[in-house]
């Protein structure tokens, strides 16, 4: 709870002479006034918010939009008395210092970041307030985590990470006899996450054969060795330096030349071609965020949380993909599955 404020004015004398002629004067106003004060203090401590959550936001997007809602969905249930202040960073660089000051000044108990960027910009700058972060992929790798299981610093959050088992499983659902599979990947953005999926790869019988790209201009050469290593299925990352539009394309177009299954990074590629995607699902991602920012109100140290994992997963399945692929989709992968394209 924060304290309430009690405006004082200056009368020119010091509070010993007022508290003295007061008394000779007017000791029945005196009480009065004392009554009043008491009775009013407790109409403002009543009255002010007991939880201030500060919530910042980069560019809109759906996907932002839905994640939010579910915060305050949780936020709201648990703490009727919340007061949640909102801030922007999609401003010009030098702007940007200013609004986190404003976010600082509004004295918040904690902060949400719904989104990568504006994760970034808030932790890069406050680091004793705690922040809860919601819709980021791979927070260790972006820096804002030192593991999964503790940030080793003043934030947490609800990942939009699929476990990388997860993936592998659907693939291997869908695809038959699969023991080789390839991705592409810039070592400065994605790296720790391949080394990790290597290791997943290994433990669930499979050979993961990476490729590393630098910009768009690597990934014909790149992807043209995957193909010379025998890949059953191509997996992937979400990797800017991978997947501009123009290379987006072209991943598409040769996967299906090659009858190379091709699993996207979300939902929008198998609009496009990919066979298939997984997702999380965004609204409860906010609550996930909602959850943890609960126990960071109630005195749990941000520290002290685990970064939290999508516990729904949506698959996206393209039929049309499959029937090209020749590939026979399992009737219970089928039913599974959140959106199927036909």
């Amino acid at each position: 709870m924060r304290e309430s404020t009690v405006k004082s004015v200056d009368t020119g004398m010091s509070d010993i002479e007022v508290n003295l002629r007061t008394r000779k004067r007017f000791p029945g106003l005196l009480i009065v006034a004392l009554s009043l004060f008491f009775l009013i203090g407790e109409a403002n401590l009543a009255s002010a918010p007991q939880t201030c959550v500060a919530v910042v936001m980069g560019r809109f997007s759906l996907e932002y939009s839905e994640a939010l809602d579910g915060f305050v969905e949780v936020i709201t249930k648990n703490r009727a008395d919340a007061e949640l202040k909102r801030f922007n960073v999609d401003v010009p660089a030098g702007q940007i210092d200013a609004i986190v000051q404003r976010v600082r000044a509004s004295h918040p108990d904690v902060i949400l970041t719904v989104g990568s960027m504006a994760t970034s910009e808030v932790s890069s700058r406050i680091s004793d307030i705690p922040i809860v972060f919601s819709t980021v992929l791979y927070p260790v790798a972006s820096g804002f985590a030192s593991s999964m299981r503790s940030s080793g610093n003043n934030i947490t959050g609800a990942a939009m990470d699929v476990p990388i088992d997860v993936q592998f499983r659907t693939l291997l659902s869908v695809v038959p006899r699969l023991d080789k599979v390839g991705v592409l990947y810039n070592p400065e953005e994605t790296g720790p996450i391949i080394r990790e999926a290597e290791g997943v790869a290994r433990a669930m019988g499979l050979h993961l054969v990476s490729e590393q790209v630098r910009s768009e201009k690597d990934v014909p050469a790149a992807l043209d060795n995957l193909f010379q290593s025998n890949v059953k299925a191509l997996w992937s990352v979400a990797d800017a330096a991978v997947f501009t539009l123009p290379s987006f394309k072209f991943i598409v177009q040769k996967t299906l030349e090659k009858g190379v299954p091709f699993m996207g990074p979300n939902d929008r590629f198998t609009e496009s071609g990919a066979l298939i995607a997984l997702n999380c699902d965004h609204t409860d991602n906010g609550r996930q965020s909602g959850e943890l920012a609960l126990l960071i109100l109630e005195g749990k140290r941000p520290a002290d949380i685990p970064i939290a994992q999508p516990r729904i997963v949506e698959m996206t399945l393209n039929l049309r993909v499959a029937r090209f692929l020749g590939l026979r989709i399992p009737g219970n992968v089928e039913r599974e599955a959140h959106r199927v394209i036909r």
